[in-house]
């Protein structure tokens, strides 16, 4: 469980540093030079922890499910995310983000893995969404409404599914190495998952500048930090979130089923309303508190389960 909840305040860290960088740099780009330099530390990491261990954790039977799940995960996820940052702000993007994927991955759990939840486990999921509705909720709030909500949620949604099935994905790279008998650690999983998530991220930000000839939207101009300051939201954004926070995800994986570990980490939600009210001095409504209060309350319902 330790694991999760590391991986629950990492995400928070990256979220927040995340959406920094998109406003700094555009969504897009930001996402793909964020996972680069991840794949490149988590290269590195690799080769000494595989050095240490005397042995290759890179096996040609389980690569092809981690790569599979990088690029559903790493790749559209982490663009889903990106975009929704700028339009929905770190806090609601993750709660969305993480309570879908909470629904993705039992789907995919039991259509992949033939793990099923049970009908008290569903009352969790319903009282994640309840409390989703409820942090939405536009009343009150004028302001969502000229942020382009609706493809906020898109995007947001996306990144939940991507999220969701990238977990069952990594739960069936498990499977795939118990039965040829061998063992991966957690920074090697998520490098071998970064070089698919890196593929696709690259892929999306040149179309979108060489075929659509559409230069991103920055707004960095309306932040409280300089330009020289850029490189620091994105190194955090790289080292929070691909580099430790999906390491650990990944070792949480080895020991807990794909839904149990999302569930957990969806906790991020906790952590992004006091460091955004720190970093970017975002207060959250009242009514967001109660809404993420409920949604973690069905999500413990989940664990407990």
């Amino acid at each position: 469980m330790f694991p999760a909840l590391l991986t629950a305040f990492l995400f928070a860290c990256s979220a927040i540093f995340g959406q920094r960088a998109a406003k700094l740099f555009g969504p897009l780009r930001a996402n793909a030079i964020r996972l680069s330099i991840a794949c490149a530390v988590l290269g590195i990491l690799t080769w000494i922890t595989d050095g240490i261990q005397g042995h290759s954790s890179w096996h040609p039977a389980v690569f092809p499910a981690l790569f599979l799940s990088g690029a559903v995960g790493f790749g559209f996820g982490d663009i889903g995310l990106f975009l929704a940052y700028p339009r929905l702000g770190a806090r609601l993007t993750i709660l969305i983000n993480f309570s879908l994927a909470t629904l993705f991955a039992a789907w995919g759990d039991q259509v992949l893995l033939g793990e099923h939840l049970t009908l008290p486990q569903w009352s969790g999921v319903g009282m994640v969404l309840a409390g989703l509705g409820l942090a939405l909720w536009p009343a009150g709030q004028p302001g969502l409404r000229a942020r382009a909500p609706w493809s906020g949620l898109g995007f947001a949604a996306l990144a939940g599914a991507g999220q969701g099935f990238g977990t069952t994905l990594s739960g069936w790279a498990n499977r795939t190495a118990e039965q040829q008998q061998v063992s991966i650690h957690g920074i090697s999983q998520a490098f071998q998952r970064s070089t698919a998530g890196v593929l696709v991220a690259v892929t999306a930000w040149a179309v979108w500048r060489t075929w659509l000839k559409k230069p991103e939207a920055v707004s960095g101009a309306s932040l409280p930090v300089r330009r020289q300051h850029a490189g620091f939201w994105m190194t955090g954004a790289a080292l929070f979130g691909p580099v430790a926070g999906v390491s650990c995800y990944q070792w949480a994986r080895l020991q807990l089923p794909s839904a149990v570990v999302v569930a957990i980490v969806a906790t991020s939600t906790l952590w992004v309303i006091p460091l955004a009210k720190l970093i970017d001095q975002d207060h959250p409504t009242l009514r967001q508190v109660a809404g993420t209060l409920v949604a973690v309350a069905g999500i413990a319902v989940l664990y407990l389960r």
